[in-house]
């Protein structure tokens, strides 16, 4: 019987040894985890009467010290320790409010803490409040916030329920949390929930309570209560529409007749109105709501930059009747780049030349007027002129110089955004970051193999955030980004570097060409004769084309300039290069000179336009990323719904003229799971690694040459957020990049490297490594000799269900197995090798 049962279970294990992935994806136990911290994104500044300061952003670390992102600074700047909140601000559009008697408001979208509710109700030492309740909250976004003096809470935003009752943008709440079921206001169709800034779908962006108690309300919807009123109104207290007051915008709703922002002067009470709208970006308003004509703004900005859930926070006026604006202002890019992203404007709507801000190299998402008349910024800036680490600051009020007091260290954990592999096997990562594994860094590092940072390099550091990474043929790196120096060179947006991360002193691409302070270069590729393709978006206002090609010592190829001006328009997110020269420009492409393109245009070795590749004249939204296969065909992914008139979310297959490979189709077997693509990485027997935003499928997953969902390679569930970026070494491991947190339950900070997967052979096989186990059967210890040659990664035992009993790193090339507390019966030794697994079958006595 006993006989009988063994070769059941026998039988049994070698079923379950052919089903389980002798190829899956795991953690490479041997490559060390990092850590990374940048300086965090504030969102939103509150001022208590007693002059403290709240501040709400994405910092997890104060000080050095774990943080939730919701914080209390004294008067001196110093960190107010008594205010201890629990609440874990996790929202990108969180906003903090405070009541007239103390209690404060915390709002954001789809949650402040992660697991609780978008709102949530706090006592002035940062507990929650006992019986506040505003239970399933709203259906969408909230984008703006405003606390009336008695108390009651006006939300806003882009959702069209809360709490299951029907209210179209704009809702207010009772003390309690509860519906105000007396204040009712509809304002038109559109407010589909989420959606927010995307075509004409109805949001609220701003709302300003008047001192009589009246509530004008900003954004862009269709009607108000049955009027013909549309992006602004102003409101009884009851929430009724008051007919004297007569809004400015144009007779029908669009998307640039949006106000965006409003703030109220407190010498007159005139609201200063922030819009989407060309001509009257920045307008003050008089009683009646018409616009002031003794107020003129002369800049042109740009106020959607930063999005809706952000721009309510970006106007204030102050004492003076002084208007202070954050946001991107293009008219002033090249001719006042300090003033690119804050300035205060006189109360006659001109620039103030006595404010001076010193550059900030990147926006604000909050400005506010204190009450003794300093001015208070925040945002995703981590530098203010040479003040480093900087995303909260207070200014003087009439010159714009940074006030001491107010340093915190407010940091979140940083960003790999680019990887690449030297010659001799170490890795390269950039993206942003100013710390790694507690050491001082400045968006550029290297591996060594184990994952470890190599102190022996030290890289040129830039002064903004590094997006691609490239290491040419003869082993100089190139890096592009976001920044204006690249170590004692003032280099913009495009470095050369030694192989050792020393400056290039011998290259310097041409500052004319990035007057833009938004501009930033994505896209790198080598060409011929030591030249390099560059792309990426608003480098320069005068100049239409988004690709340029450099010159070995770094300038600029005049005779490329001449044949691609004009004829790509958009912004670029890739380029790849043919062996002949040809190559593929691909991104947010709407024209290939005169005609519309969906995405991707391709180029001659000149720049010239290659006719014989027809783009797409409808669809193709933005290409992220393309790979161009042995026989010419091009996969590319990015963020679409369809390529010329063809359903292919996000992801399609082109043949080598243009047209779709109908036979390529990654959503016929599931309606169309795939999110947004990041990144591909194409393997040598057609199977296509897919790294982006898909939930459905895996933030990483595989798709066969014909689209279809490749089964065998276990990416669903391994990560807990976005994969951004590939790499996949010459042994087969595979190093990924990106937002997450945990890969395969374990931590990892935006950067892991996989082993299994097969992801360079044909089909998977069994490793031709040695594996030695005894004694065979075995009743305590189980001794294993491994072929130390063939790289052993981990050694696992499977019972008979196929359940792992046990898992170890291969530590060495012998190892011994306790098996004493093992049931009896028949188990699978299974040792993971650098080119696959070996097993073995092992009986427990």
């Amino acid at each position: 019987m006993n006989t009988l049962l063994l070769k059941i279970f026998t039988g049994l294990l070698l079923f379950i040894g052919l089903a389980i992935p002798a190829h899956a994806q795991t953690l490479d136990p041997t490559f060390a985890p990092l850590e990374t911290w940048q300086s965090a994104t504030v969102n939103s500044t509150q001022e208590q009467p007693d002059g403290k300061l709240l501040v709400a952003g994405s910092f997890t670390r104060l000080n050095g010290s774990p943080a939730s992102g919701l914080a209390r600074f004294n008067a001196d700047g110093t960190l107010d320790e008594t205010f201890a909140t629990r609440v874990a601000v996790t929202s990108r559009g969180a906003k903090v409010r405070r009541f007239a008697n103390g209690q404060l408001l915390v709002t954001g979208y789809p949650y402040v803490f992660v697991g609780g509710p978008g709102i949530v109700k706090l006592n002035a030492d940062g507990t929650l409040v006992a019986g506040f309740n505003s239970g399933s909250g709203p259906n969408g976004s909230i984008t703006t916030v405003a606390v009336q003096p008695d108390n009651k809470i006006l939300l806003a935003g882009a959702f069209e329920y809360f709490n299951s009752t029907r209210v179209t943008g704009l809702v207010r709440l009772n003390a309690d949390g509860s519906v105000d079921q007396n204040f009712v206001v509809n304002l038109g169709s559109g407010f589909t929930g989420g959606n927010y800034g995307l075509g004409l779908n109805g949001v609220v962006s701003a709302i300003v309570v008047q001192a009589d108690g009246k509530i004008v309300v900003g954004g862009r919807f269709d009607k108000v209560s049955g009027y013909a009123i549309h992006s602004l109104v102003r409101l009884n207290a009851d929430g009724t529409v008051d007919t004297s007051f007569i809004p400015f915008p144009g007779p029908r709703p669009t998307t640039t007749a949006q106000v965006l922002a409003l703030a109220a002067d407190p010498r007159t009470g005139q609201l200063v109105a922030r819009t989407a709208s060309l001509g009257t970006e920045v307008v003050r308003l008089t009683l009646a709501g018409q616009i002031d004509p003794t107020f003129t703004a002369s800049v042109r900005t740009n106020g959607v930059t930063v999005g809706f859930l952000e721009s309510d926070g970006l106007v204030a006026v102050d004492a003076a009747g002084g208007v202070l604006l954050g946001g991107l202002f293009t008219s002033l890019n090249s001719t006042q780049p300090d003033r690119a992203y804050l300035l205060r404007l006189l109360p006659t709507g001109q620039v103030d030349p006595a404010f001076v801000p010193q550059r900030l190299n990147d926006q604000l998402r909050t400005v506010q007027v204190l009450a003794n008349g300093e001015v208070l910024v925040g945002g995703s800036f981590t530098s203010y002129g040479e003040l480093p680490q900087a995303s909260v600051l207070r200014l003087n009020g009439t010159t714009a110089q940074a006030l001491p007091g107010l340093r915190p260290a407010l940091d979140e954990p940083g960003t790999v955004t680019s990887i690449a592999q030297q010659t001799d096997g170490r890795l390269l990562i950039g993206g942003r970051f100013r710390e790694l594994n507690g050491a001082p860094a400045s968006n550029l590092a290297r591996l060594r193999s184990d994952g470890s940072p190599d102190a022996t390099f030290a890289p040129a550091s830039t002064n903004g955030p590094i997006e691609k990474i490239l290491v040419l043929s003869d082993g100089r790196i190139v890096v592009s980004g976001r920044f204006t120096k690249s170590g004692n060179l003032g280099t913009a947006l495009v470095a050369r570097l030694l192989a050792n991360g020393q400056a290039d002193a011998s290259f310097e691409a041409p500052g004319t060409l990035f007057t833009a302070i938004s501009s930033r270069v994505i896209a790198l590729a080598e060409h011929t004769n030591g030249a390099i393709l560059i792309g990426g978006s608003s480098l320069s206002p005068n100049i239409t084309a988004v690709v340029y090609r450099l010159l070995a010592d770094g300038s600029l190829d005049q005779s490329y300039a001449q044949k691609v001006e004009g004829q790509v328009s958009g912004y670029l997110q890739a380029i790849k290069v043919l062996p002949d020269g040809r190559h593929y420009v691909a991104g947010s492409i709407n024209r290939a000179g005169t005609t519309p393109a969906g995405g991707i245009v391709r180029l001659r070795a000149d720049g010239s336009r290659d006719e014989t590749f027809v783009p797409a004249t409808t669809g193709g939204g933005t290409i992220w990323q393309l790979a161009v296969q042995p026989d010419n065909k091009v996969l590319i992914g990015g963020q679409f719904y369809s390529y010329n008139n063809i359903v292919r979310p996000n992801i399609a297959r082109l043949n080598s003229d243009g047209s779709v490979d109908e036979s390529f189709d990654a959503n016929q077997t599931d309606g169309g799971g795939t999110g947004l693509v990041r990144d591909l990485e194409l393997q040598p027997n057609g199977k296509v690694l897919v790294a982006g935003d898909s939930q459905e499928k895996g933030y990483l997953h595989r798709l066969n040459a014909d689209g279809t969902v490749d089964a065998s390679f276990l990416g669903y569930g391994l990560y807990n957020s976005s994969v951004t970026d590939l790499l996949v070494q010459p042994d087969g491991r595979l190093v990924t990049a990106g937002a997450f947190t945990q890969v395969d339950g374990q931590p990892r900070a935006g950067l892991a490297r996989l082993i299994g997967g097969a992801v360079l052979h044909v089909g998977a096989s069994q490793s031709a490594a040695t594996l030695e186990a005894w004694p065979n059967p075995v009743r305590d210890l189980l001794r294993l000799r491994l072929d130390a040659a063939a790289g052993p990664r981990t050694v696992v035992l499977l019972n008979v269900l196929g359940r792992e009993v046990y898992r170890r790193a291969a530590t060495g090339a012998q190892m011994q197995v306790p098996v004493g507390q093992l049931a009896a019966g028949v188990y699978l030794l299974r040792v993971e090798y650098a080119d696959g697994p070996v097993t073995r079958r092992i009986v427990v006595e």
